[in-house]
């Protein structure tokens, strides 16, 4: 414990938030004298995004002079000319490129780097220079490589101007709509041509075409649909209706080319019964949608200047009254914060004293504040079911007790029925697979397997049921029961056929001949899966009212102060960054510490709330491979993996996932411990393997670190209990209750020499268990 935590572990509550009080009060001065320089600030920031708007009008223009210069080569090579349209020469796009270099040099203060748009007019130049040459094919490929690296500088641009950071809605989403959405329409519009002219040159429409087409037109339709949130966007986060009116216009008539085109292109490729592909109307509707297309990119960029220009000027205005009202909010909030925080730690003690009251089990004290309608009156009412809570629990454990003695009383006076209530009758030899020579037919609804199948060890033994953590003790206990010649009774697992566990009492003997050898066994097994459940989801609720309701109080409660405390803290990193104060390094500590907080507040409800599964059959192996491959290591720690299963198994991806994670985190946490010092030659291992058994798959993963403790071991997977300074305890329990919730078992095993081994049992499918 560091000597910060320690003297904060001291202080009262109401000494805390004076201290928080103190820490927030100190910097105002300085925040007053600084507003001045982050207001200018956000005007550069503004004017770099004007000169990325600049620049990206001189990108889009090239983009597009480029996607019409390879139009009208497309339509000389398929003999065709698009009537009412004015083809676009590679002298004209040549221009348009050279515009690219032009902004460069005119908007150096974009930090694009000169060897990318170098890279990228040279590309062009290049594929201008050699389109005469080429074939439709060739000209496609090339095309498509020429556009992606200007898509790749429209995208550098909007990133160092600052665009993508833009604050405001209106023009970010109108940045979005020139830099992605209307980009990718004129790529995929593109992409139709090509497709479209490739169809016309074939004659007839192949079945791959077709999807291929499909797969376009899909994603021509998803780029409209992307182009349309973004506009309908901007238009709502622009207040003043500027936007809307300027450019929805061309928007909607663009809206309607569009959807036309899409219209006419399935027309003319989908629906023609094998008539060929009228190239001539095809290459029509690519030239309107251009067309549209580049009208609505320069009327954003024209629109995307004047937002901005706008913003200049509002914060020029604003700037005087800012400072003055800086001044007022701040003598307000110290006042206001004073004032609060008395209130608060008042009402928290008070909270506080009730809490331990309950806690010594006192359910009688009276809840003060559940008048209240803020945070504090929220507490008192969670206090409030805390309390009712503990009394129905302690109701409960009377009206078990009284039921536990009414059954008590019930099973002596109806032990002789008891005895005679049908279950799964038997007669089996005492060997390892048990062969069973007659068994009853309601052994199917016990296992899912019909009789025959065990009889004669026909399809499967018997002794396949078993749960591999309770094999050996059925074997132990039988052998044991006829050594002595004495009945046995016994509870232990099976594994139903379609992979859920289920818990059977067998009760049962051995018949002897006159000579006193063993002949068969003989009984009966009764399928007590629903009174084992009861049990468990009792004992669960009872740990789960206490867990759950603490937790709900503490997401609830500690959560918003965490979150405002951690924007607070970013406010005054931001405001104080390059400013040479020295208090990064604490800003980063109590970043680390809220985070800290809040991965515990994560795990307390993740444990108590109901987790739904989505299962699906996956290969476990490479399920295991996919997994393992996006885990970084630290340095000095290999992974070995053996992954032969061979089998496919039911599973929720990511709540597995989270299971394969958390032991693997566990695993490199005992190998990088600072108190654990192996020999240098002592390898840093960790292995996972996977094998099939049986009617399970087995999952393991261990490490050659230093072990667990053996009086540690039996309560690893205790809730709450943990060994570390940091964290919930709630790792290991929540990996079994995955684990449990997929019908599987986990069981941890640590040897005295050292190392931690986790095994993980898992119910394969039904058609594998049974092969």
């Amino acid at each position: 414990m560091t000597t910060a935590t320690l003297f904060l572990s001291k202080l009262t509550i109401g000494r805390k938030l004076a201290l928080i009080g103190a820490m927030f009060a100190l910097p105002l001065a300085f925040l007053l004298y600084s507003v001045v320089a982050e207001k200018n600030i956000a005007i550069d920031f503004a004017r770099a995004e004007i000169s990325g708007n600049h620049f990206l009008s001189a990108l889009t223009t090239a983009q597009m002079a480029l996607q019409r210069s390879t139009a009208a080569r497309l339509d000389e090579i398929a003999g065709v000319s698009a009537a009412g349209s004015a083809p676009t020469g590679a002298d004209e796009a040549a221009a348009a490129i050279e515009g690219i270099a032009s902004a460069a040099r005119d908007f150096s203060d974009v930090p694009v780097e000169p060897a990318l748009v170098a890279e990228a007019v040279d590309a062009a130049h290049g594929f201008l220079t050699d389109a005469a040459t080429l074939v439709s094919g060739q000209l496609a490929t090339r095309h498509a490589k020429v556009v992606a690296k200007l898509r790749d500088l429209i995208a550098r641009v909007g990133d160092q101007s600052n665009l993508i950071l833009d604050p405001d809605l209106d023009s970010f989403y109108t940045m979005y709509a020139v830099v992605v959405t209307l980009p990718e329409l004129t790529d995929r519009l593109m992409d139709l041509s090509v497709l479209t002219s490739a169809i016309a040159e074939k004659k007839t429409l192949s079945v791959e075409d077709r999807a291929q087409f499909m797969i376009l037109m899909g994603q021509f339709e998803s780029a409209r649909q992307a182009l349309s949130k973004a506009v309908e966007a901007a238009y709502r986060g622009n207040p003043d209706g500027r936007l809307k009116a300027g450019l929805d216009a061309d928007y909607r008539a663009a809206t309607a080319t569009l959807t036309f085109l899409a219209a006419g292109m399935k027309g003319h490729v989908l629906q023609r019964d094998g008539i060929p592909v009228d190239t001539h109307a095809a290459a029509q509707l690519r030239d309107a949608g251009l067309a549209v297309i580049d009208r609505v990119t320069k009327k954003a960029v024209a629109e995307l200047d004047r937002l901005l220009q706008a913003r200049i000027a509002g914060f020029e205005e604003r700037l005087w009254w800012t400072l003055a009202l800086a001044a007022v909010i701040a003598l307000l909030a110290v006042a206001l914060a004073g004032w609060i925080g008395r209130g608060i730690s008042r009402s928290l003690a008070g909270i506080s004293t009730t809490m331990t009251e309950l806690a010594a089990s006192n359910l009688d004290v009276a809840i003060p504040g559940l008048g209240r309608r803020d945070e504090v009156g929220a507490m008192a009412k969670a206090a409030q079911v805390f309390k009712d809570n503990a009394i129905e629990n302690r109701r409960l454990v009377e009206d078990r007790d009284r039921q536990a003695q009414e059954l008590k009383l019930s099973e002596q006076k109806f032990r002789t029925l008891i005895a005679n209530i049908p279950g799964v009758c038997y007669r089996c030899a005492n060997d390892a697979a048990y062969t069973m020579e007659f068994l009853s037919d309601s052994v199917e609804t016990l296992s899912g397997y019909p009789a025959a199948d065990f009889i004669g060890n026909r399809a499967r033994t018997f002794a396949s049921l078993f749960h591999p953590d309770d094999a050996a003790l059925v074997d132990r206990v039988v052998a044991e029961a006829l050594s002595r010649g004495k009945p046995y009774a016994i509870d232990y697992r099976i594994i139903h056929r379609d992979g859920t566990v289920r818990w059977v009492h067998e009760k049962g003997q051995g018949e002897f001949d006159d000579a006193g050898n063993l002949q068969h066994l003989d009984g009966a097994i009764f399928d007590v899966t629903a009174h084992r459940h009861l049990e468990d989801e009792l004992t669960r609720k009872e740990q789960l009212a206490t867990i759950g309701t603490v937790a709900a109080t503490v997401s609830h409660e500690l959560r918003n102060p965490l979150a405002a405390i951690r924007n607070s803290l970013a406010t005054v990193g931001l405001r104080t960054r390059d400013k040479g104060l020295g208090v990064e390094h604490a800003l980063e500590r109590a970043d680390r510490n809220i985070e800290r907080c809040a991965r515990i507040i994560y795990d307390l409800l993740e444990y108590t709330q109901p987790r739904h599964l989505v299962r699906t059959a996956t290969d476990l192996d490479q399920w295991l491979e996919n997994v393992l491959q996006a885990r970084t290591l630290p340095d000095g720690i290999t992974l070995a993996t053996d992954l032969a299963a061979g089998s496919t198994a039911s599973i929720d991806h990511e709540q597995f996932k989270q299971v394969i994670k958390r032991l693997i985190k566990n695993a490199v946490a005992a190998l990088t411990s600072p108190t654990w010092h192996p020999d240098d030659r002592h390898p840093r291992r960790i292995t996972v393997s996977s094998t099939a058994a049986g009617p399970h798959v087995r999952l393991t993963i261990g490490d050659s670190g230093p072990g667990i403790p053996a009086d540690v071991l039996p309560r690893v997977f205790e809730p709450l209990f943990t060994t570390r300074n940091f964290g919930a305890g709630l790792g290991l329990p929540i990996t079994r209750q995955i684990v449990e919730q997929h019908g599987g078992t986990i069981t941890i095993e640590s040897p005295p020499e050292g190392g931690t081994v986790v095994t993980i049992w898992l119910p394969r499918l039904a058609q594998q268990a049974a092969a």
